[in-house]
């Protein structure tokens, strides 16, 4: 089972369609058009509604017009494009650097709203790291960090969407296809929990770009038990 999380942007009305269902809207424009076929000579301004809209763009930004379903997912789909996606990076110092390059740099979007955890404690901006926006880099400042030691990056990126996969073992395989991979994207920034805790790339998991597979390193892990991954995909 997996689900995908839209990220912001989002109006109210669009909250409310994809929580209801498109069923339901296209349901809601059928009875508008019967209503107002019922009523020979009535116009759908008498009911309030100034006109059925095909915009994509949603440029007219009307409050008294209906937008057609197919103009919905149009934005819908124009708006996950272009959306704010969460990032974690984790990475082991090599001890001889403090210089570490963010995973979600390379897709080309704008990082921003960056938080750094050193071993665990968190890390002031200016005082403990800096950013270099051109490299994509993250400079921790002091004592070059030990080797081995776990610094966490979270920020945002104004790119795709954010891709979160839930999965239950079978106790057969420690083989998961990704469901991003599946949209014919490539996959990054990839994160994986086994019950809860954190697994470290290479080490404990590793992801195959040619099969979309995510694999559990070591034994076959019992059945029932709950694994998770959390990406970003390129579409």
């Amino acid at each position: 089972m997996a689900f995908r999380i839209l990220p912001v942007p989002w109006n109210d009305t669009l909250v409310e369609i994809v929580r209801t269902g498109t069923t339901t809207f296209k349901k809601f424009l059928e009875s508008i058009k019967k209503t107002v076929d019922e009523h020979t000579g009535l116009t759908a301004a008498f009911h309030g509604i100034a006109a059925l809209l095909d915009e994509d763009d949603m440029a007219s930004d009307s409050a008294d017009s209906v937008a057609t379903q197919q103009s919905i997912k149009a934005y819908v789909d124009d708006s996950v494009g272009a959306s704010i996606g969460l990032y974690n990076d984790v990475h082991v110092a090599t001890g001889s650097s403090n210089v570490f390059t963010l995973a979600g740099t390379p897709i080309g979007g704008d990082v921003t709203n960056i938080a750094a955890f050193r071993n665990g404690g968190l890390d002031v901006p200016t005082t403990n790291y800096t950013y270099d926006s051109d490299a994509g880099q993250v400079t921790m400042i002091g004592d070059t960090i030990a080797v081995d030691g776990v610094v966490l990056f979270m920020y945002s990126v104004l790119n795709g969407p954010l891709f979160v996969d839930v999965f239950t073992t079978d106790g057969l395989t420690n083989d998961f296809t990704l469901s991003g991979a599946l949209q014919g994207g490539t996959v990054y920034n990839l994160m994986s929990f086994y019950e809860g805790g954190l697994n470290i790339p290479e080490t404990d998991y590793t992801y195959n770009n040619g099969t979309g597979k995510a694999t559990l390193t070591g034994a076959t892990k019992d059945a029932g038990k709950t694994v998770i991954f959390i990406y970003g995909v390129t579409l």
